[in-house]
């Protein structure tokens, strides 16, 4: 058969089949025109029952970095699961939350307080704060287990901390991770609990965006399949199921109490003639698998009986999830391959523990620290956790100035001989040396196991005061210099300045000179500026003159040489020389109004207060909203003055321990009020 008869058949077989009735209602169900209107219908009604117990969540949380304890604002989404106000998000949205609020589709908003967290699932709990009792609109958890690939599912949340909001998707992949890498499936990390280790995502194609984790993943019966948080290529919901284990220990105990028997598993390698199996890669050393024998490169083949197949990575959660189950009031049996025997080895599995030592900003040293835990120390080589881990260092401070400096990753051992054991003995013994006046100490670090001797000068850091330099005359203008090809342009030889600026003030002379004027020469003295760089000898040859002096100006005017004679006076104070003050509680600088900042804002004369010179990211006033420019008019409603009035009004605040309070300040043309408050 050729190909021109092939094509013949193919033609005709495709005619007849699109053409007769019966192909016709195989292709094209009966009920097409109602399909997408019922699928229409179901999510407005899914939307309907869950978007009540929808909330954008607000979090401040304190980080530490640049020697520094910065606060930040994060907003992300939650979902109520309890009529008495219980709330989900992820842990990485709130588990750290200085404080939080939630506030509703209804633009109703509760403060939220912490219940608990779980950083290896990225789960958190937080809990509505009313005055009175209240019930809320709530979600219910469903079977992520029942969950297919096709499933349409909807995203839920505040994406880029807008109202709650819901897109469409299917269910891409039913077991998701993320791309492979050496320490994937960990179970600790020095940054954090590795999420990978435990959570096998539910993928899914609905958009998601920053601020949709926390939100829920929805199926259309409208129960919670998944806990939005993370998007790689697709969307990734930690599974229901899980979620919901987690959220149930979490509000009855306070947290997810694990076992840990101190092994890590990966996918047994081509070289093991064995059909199932896990390969022991590491065994933590004086865990309890160490302790009863366990050794890296054994196979494990059962947990407790149960069977252990870890083929590829998908499967390791799997596993990590039986091992975090195990009873811990009593041994549980292990069956390994070693050698090529099975061997059965008992280990009594303990409470799974990694605490996150907290870390605190040393001021008078100019960083930040924290104690060790066991994961730490270990991966310095240590046998313990004594001393004190540096963690940033503050660019200028006292101890990254210090001789040698100091480094993070540094641990204090000794400071002037008395052995530093933790953070709170550091915190005793700064205060010691404060009250005895050592301004300069002795400190021993360990640095790459090797000893580091350094001389630190600590203190809290001080204000710089600005340079006063003698007073200088001043014309009261602002002029750049006319250029060589700009002189060509208006058919003129020689140097000269330009009058770009004459500013508002009662200077002899000065009304008779006009912008667009070419200054030539002053007292009969040429200038010679012809280049950009030559501004300086404006600047010297009005120097020459006297404060209060009368200096003769030669003017070109339309082509025109005019004589202006111009009385001098004395410079106003430029915006880096007036008095300043810095403030280490709200992390800002604010400094006297100048005469450049009246002119230049158009400010009248009764206006009166301090400008913001400087706004440092992650203190008070940042988390505040003020910016570099805004003047404070006011605090607590009492009028600032001038900058000493300003310092003795926050001051008062401080001492009288508030902790809210409210700057009014002018923006450009507008005012506005704006809240402090510090935790």
């Amino acid at each position: 058969m050729n190909n021109s008869t092939i094509t013949i058949l193919t033609l005709i077989f495709l005619f007849v089949f699109f053409l007769t009735p019966q192909a016709e209602e195989n292709l094209f169900p009966s009920n097409i025109a109602t399909f997408p209107k019922q699928i229409q219908e179901t999510i407005i009604c899914t939307v309907n029952k869950l978007q009540p117990a929808l909330v954008r969540i607000h979090v401040v949380e304190k980080y530490y970095s640049e020697g520094r304890e910065l606060k930040q604002e994060k907003s992300g989404s939650g979902v109520v699961i309890s009529r008495d106000g219980y709330v989900v998000t992820n842990h990485h949205v709130a588990g750290k939350a200085y404080f939080a609020d939630c506030s509703f589709a209804n633009l109703k908003t509760y403060p939220l307080k912490l219940i608990g967290t779980d950083a290896l699932t990225d789960i958190s709990v937080l809990k509505i704060i009313t005055d009175e009792p209240m019930e809320f609109d709530y979600g219910l958890f469903g079977d992520s287990d029942n969950v297919k690939v096709g499933d349409y599912v909807l995203a839920m949340g505040s994406p880029m901390a807008l109202n709650p909001s819901v897109t469409l998707g299917i269910v891409s992949n039913q077991r998701m991770t993320l791309p492979y890498k050496l320490n994937s499936f960990e179970m600790f990390s020095e940054d954090g609990e590795n999420i990978g280790s435990l959570v096998c995502w539910i993928g899914h194609d609905a958009e998601i965006s920053p601020g949709n984790s926390g939100g829920p993943l929805v199926n259309l019966q409208g129960e919670i399949i998944g806990i939005n948080e993370i998007k790689y290529a697709l969307g990734g919901a930690i599974p229901s199921n899980l979620a919901k284990k987690v959220v149930e220990d979490i509000i009855q105990k306070g947290k997810v109490k694990r076992s840990w028997t101190g092994i890590e598993i990966q996918p047994i390698t081509k070289t093991e003639k064995l059909e199932k199996g896990s390969l022991i890669r590491y065994v933590y050393p004086n865990s309890p698998a160490d302790i009863s024998g366990i050794k890296t490169g054994d196979i494990l083949l059962q947990i407790d009986n149960k069977p252990i197949d870890v083929k590829y990575m998908e499967q390791i959660p799997l596993v990590n999830n039986i091992l975090c189950s195990l009873p811990t009031d009593k041994p549980v049996n292990f069956c390994i391959v070693r050698d090529s025997k099975n061997i059965d080895i008992s280990i009594q599995p303990i409470l799974y523990e990694f605490p996150e030592m907290e870390e605190k900003e040393i001021i008078e040293w100019g960083f930040t620290a924290k104690n060790l835990n066991w994961f730490l120390a270990l991966n310095k080589n240590r046998n313990d956790t004594t001393g004190v881990l540096i963690t940033s260092l503050r660019m200028g401070g006292n101890s990254a100035q210090a001789k040698p400096p100091l480094q993070v990753g540094d641990i204090i051992l000794e400071i002037e001989n008395e052995k530093i054991f933790s953070l709170e003995e550091l915190e005793k013994k700064t205060h010691s040396l404060l009250e005895e006046k050592k301004e300069k100490v002795l400190v021993i670090a360990e640095r790459n196991r090797n000893r580091i001797y350094s001389m630190v000068k600590i203190g809290a850091s001080r204000t710089v005061e600005p340079i006063r330099e003698a007073s200088k005359p001043w014309m009261g203008v602002e002029v750049q210099v006319l250029t060589q090809e700009m002189a060509e342009k208006k058919n003129m030889d020689g140097g000269g300045f330009i009058v770009t600026r004459i500013y508002p003030i009662k200077e002899k002379g000065l009304e008779e000179l006009q912008i667009g004027d070419i200054i030539i020469g002053m007292e009969g003295e040429k200038f010679h500026a012809n280049k950009v760089e030559d501004y300086e000898e404006w600047k010297q040859r009005v120097r020459n003159f006297s404060i209060g002096q009368e200096v003769m100006v030669s003017v070109i005017r339309n082509g025109q040489v005019k004589q202006i004679p111009i009385q001098l006076i004395k410079e106003p104070l430029p915006r880096n020389m007036v008095e300043k003050y810095q403030d280490e509680w709200l992390e800002f600088t604010v400094r006297e109004l100048c005469f450049y900042d009246r002119v230049d804002m158009n400010l009248k004369e009764d206006v009166k207060g301090v400008i913001v010179e400087q706004v440092i990211s992650g203190g008070w006033a940042s988390l505040a909203k003020l910016e570099q420019g805004d003047i404070i008019l006011s605090i607590q409603n009492e009028s600032i003055v001038d900058i000493n009035n300003f310092k003795d009004k926050l001051n008062k605040i401080k001492e009288q321990g508030i902790n809210k309070f409210v700057f009014a300040i002018q923006r450009g043309i507008q005012k506005y009020f704006v809240k402090i408050e510090v935790k």
